[in-house]
């Protein structure tokens, strides 16, 4: 018997799988999510869920068991939010047709770049120049850095929860640093080339995807 169950996503899959429970009496209350207002209201009305939440973090609060019906896409950022807010007993499972990527999400879900804007961010906040640089960046700057504008204590309490994932993949991008560094002194262009070459071949794949997911939207 389950509780409280939070769905976040609740369209065909979710909500199939709360009426099943329903039906079954093997579920107590159930919280749905999905980003838009609208869906929330209709599963709410239809009986789908017994109360909607106006996000993430309330949806999962207090749950036993939590079901991700999202794309596969969104799963790390999904994770990414409900993170601090889990119980250490609850169970998460999901809909997803593929759990490869979600297991790699859960294990890291895009916490590096987090640290790495906060980081970079924090760096140009201490310079006298700081204001400067920031009114004249460049959009890519702009882009990467925006992330640093997240709510301080939810990623606090990402990393503090989450601090072997995030040590092991600081430690591969210090060593990552390390041969940029080297290379940069040895003025070893060839290895330069190679580093950015596939850099770039792994992100312009990833993102020519023509099915592709925007998290931000979840």
């Amino acid at each position: 018997m389950i509780n409280r169950l939070a769905i976040i996503g609740v369209g065909l899959i979710g909500g199939s799988l709360s009426l099943a429970l329903k039906k079954a009496g093997q579920v107590g209350e159930v919280i749905g999510y999905s980003r838009t207002e609208s869906v929330r209201q209709e599963a709410l009305d239809l009986g789908v869920i017994d109360r909607a939440a106006s996000s993430i973090a309330d949806a999962v609060k207090d749950a036993d068991v939590i079901f991700l019906a999202v794309p596969m896409g969104a799963m790390a950022s999904v994770l990414t939010e409900l993170a601090p807010h889990l119980k250490d007993n609850t169970i998460i499972t999901d809909g997803g047709s593929a759990k490869a990527q979600v297991v790699a999400a859960a294990r890291a879900t895009s916490h590096l770049p987090h640290l790495l804007a906060f980081n970079l961010v924090g760096m140009l906040a201490k310079s006298a120049d700081c204001d400067e640089v920031l009114r004249f960046a460049a959009g890519g700057f702009r882009d990467f850095s925006r992330i640093a504008s997240g709510d301080s204590v939810m990623w606090r309490d990402i990393c503090l929860s989450n601090s072997a994932a995030i040590l092991a993949l600081l430690n591969d991008y210090r060593q990552g640093l390390d041969s940029l560094e080297q290379a940069i002194m040895n003025s070893d262009g060839d290895y330069l080339v190679e580093v950015f070459k596939r850099a770039k071949q792994a992100r312009d794949t990833r993102f020519a995807e023509p099915n592709l997911v925007d998290n931000s939207e979840v």
